[in-house]
């Protein structure tokens, strides 16, 4: 089984505003330098009359502003979208990375539809009051297919500035997590004990303990025994969540170990190791990420033996 750790795809809002404040500025100017006709309203004609005053005013206030709006608009339908499609985590791999990246480039492009006409639209309203006439408005601020190409460029770099951004923060986060602490024997008692399972259509409580490994094949939930293998309902998120991280771990997509039962692991090829089992022929591929992660748990769970064995030794 060839299975590799997944990054969780979380769209923050950003709290960093100085940050977005300078990549919407160079939007801004993108979209003003690309978009706008040079004409009445074109914001870098004011530099040619070395009236920079207006320069800044309009892109500061008429551009910033509105094209602020646009952006956060944009971080929300990308969530939306996100939601929508059930997006939530990619492959940190070449493959998976471009997968998630082209997935996104029809809401990048349907925003442009949907948020440029608006951003145009108030930016109108504000430039050309109180004289407004349609002449001016079309072709400045109408979208139309020469406007929709110049917004390509900048909602593009924007768009994926936000995107990719996020899904670094999510990797260094995955990262860096420090694994949890050994549980206390209070906590314990919260982590599941038995699961409900089917062996030949017959019901049955199986203690968890007993599982050699969960896993899950083409969306359908097996708990293997020694000898015999049971059906199961819950999802491997959900069994995650709810066994004993100290006695569990899972290596994979596909795949919950009862670490009672890991014999080794051992490098294989291109930062895979094989994992071996103690009394099952059944072989895994863990991910090298995976790995140190596993490397401090089985650390904390010698650490927990070795106090526990010191302290009921006779003093």
């Amino acid at each position: 089984m060839k299975n590799t750790p997944l990054i969780p795809v979380t769209l923050r809002i950003p709290s960093n505003w100085g940050f977005i404040f300078i990549v919407i500025l160079i939007g801004v100017l993108l979209v003003s330098w690309l978009v706008l006709d040079q004409g009445q309203f074109y914001e870098f004609s004011a530099l040619g009359r070395n009236d920079a005053k207006y320069f800044l005013k309009t892109i500061l206030i008429y551009c910033f502003l509105f094209e602020f709006i646009s952006i956060m608009l944009f971080m929300w339908a990308a969530r939306y979208y996100a939601k929508l499609l059930k997006i939530k985590h990619i492959t940190p791999t070449i493959k998976g990375i471009l997968l998630y990246e082209l997935t996104f480039l029809p809401c990048i492009l349907g925003s442009i539809v949907l948020f440029a006409p608006i951003t145009n639209g108030l930016r109108y309203l504000v430039v050309a009051y109180p004289d407004y006439d349609w002449n001016t408005y079309f072709p400045h601020y109408f979208l139309q297919s020469k406007m929709y190409v110049s917004y390509l460029l900048p909602s593009l770099l924007l768009g994926y500035t936000y995107l990719n951004t996020n899904l670094f923060l999510s990797y260094t986060e995955m990262e860096t997590k420090p694994p949890l602490p050994p549980p206390t024997e209070e906590a314990t008692l919260m982590y599941a004990n038995t699961i409900e399972a089917w062996y030949n259509q017959r019901h049955t409580i199986l203690p968890v303990l007993d599982v050699i490994y969960f896993e899950v094949q083409h969306k359908t939930y097996f708990a293997y025994t020694k000898g015999r293998t049971f059906h199961i309902r819950k999802k491997l998120a959900e069994l995650e969540a709810e066994l004993n991280p100290q006695h569990f771990f899972r290596i994979n997509r596909s795949i919950i170990l009862n670490l009672h039962f890991l014999k080794s692991f051992t490098y294989w090829e291109n930062d895979k190791y094989k994992v071996r089992l103690k009394e099952d022929k059944a072989e895994f591929v863990m991910q090298r990420t995976r790995v140190k992660v596993l490397k401090k748990i089985l650390a904390q769970k010698d650490e927990t033996s070795s106090s526990k064995t010191t302290s009921n030794s006779p003093k």
